[in-house]
């Protein structure tokens, strides 16, 4: 909480509690633009991992951040355990809200997996 929101809501209580009108404190608000992200296409996506110039192993983690749409910080607490690549399928533990998930995951990517390992 930002020490202005902090401030305004203090008022608010305090003239509350002596019985005083609080209409007067209000948080102002901000419009907000809301826009969709830019997405790359198969086509775009797929330049993009072969211009890399990095290893196979930091090409893996990006086509895995592109294909699933995981967040940063649940592909940070990824382990190995959790790829399931007979099923295709990736789990999440603790993700968002400290939720469990499951991701499905890219067709072709076990044999980027069998050729990386």
């Amino acid at each position: 909480m930002t020490f202005f929101r902090f401030v305004v809501f203090g008022m608010r209580a305090a003239c509350k509690l002596r019985g005083l009108p609080y209409d007067q404190f209000k948080l102002p608000s901000i419009p907000h633009k809301k826009k969709l992200p830019v997405v790359l296409n198969s086509k775009e996506m797929r330049a993009l991992v072969e211009a890399m110039p990095f290893p196979l192993k930091d090409c893996l983690v990006l086509m895995l951040f592109m294909d699933t749409g995981l967040r940063l910080n649940e592909l940070r607490n990824l382990k190995v355990a959790d790829i399931d690549l007979e099923r295709r399928v990736i789990h999440v533990h603790q993700g968002k809200r400290s939720k469990d998930q499951s991701d499905s995951i890219w067709q072709r990517f076990p044999e980027r997996v069998c050729q990386i390992l």
